[in-house]
């Protein structure tokens, strides 16, 4: 059953906000399955096939309100973002934070990293992680309020009150 039409604005839990394409049918070992076709809002040349059974599953959910994603940024901007020293450690939290659900835990993950990022070059590892919950967070932020990605990510800064390094 099809939770989600074309045009619909959704939340993918490696792709951040996405838009919903339609539906295509496939063939996979000898057996027909639906799928939705979705573009994340920040890779718009990439297509996802996601199959429409099974979506929730997946971790697809439908997009959050405006009123939400102001509530995320400002319930960020309030939260303790202390920096984990060790690496592994802040590597394992972090990680375990990109495949959750929890918007929040990314946007304050996004905050840590931004500050840091600010006050000294973050390394390899951390620059990955900071692009990838960034990707993903911004998206949703920019979908759901209607907005393009670059004011998304003033939004964020501004809010934050950070200096954004490119």
């Amino acid at each position: 059953m099809e939770i989600y039409r074309a045009g619909d604005l959704v939340m993918h839990p490696s792709h951040g906000g996405c838009v919903i394409e339609g539906v295509c049918e496939r063939e996979v070992r000898g057996e027909s399955r639906r799928y939705y076709v979705l573009v994340p809002k920040s890779e718009p040349e990439t297509t996802i096939l996601d199959p429409v059974e099974g979506a929730r599953d997946i971790g697809i959910a439908a997009m959050i309100t405006p009123e939400e994603a102001d509530g995320i940024l400002r319930d960020a901007a309030t939260a303790e973002t202390g920096w984990i020293h060790d690496t592994q450690q802040r590597k394992a939290i972090y990680t375990g934070i990109l495949k959750s659900q929890c918007l929040l835990s990314l946007a304050c993950m996004v905050k840590c990293l931004m500050l840091q990022n600010a006050r000294v070059s973050l390394n390899q590892s951390d620059r990955v992680m900071l692009q990838n919950a960034q990707k993903r967070l911004l998206s949703v932020i920019a979908l759901a309020k209607g907005i393009e990605l670059e004011q998304a990510k003033e939004m964020v800064c501004s809010c934050w009150e950070i200096a954004d390094r490119k």
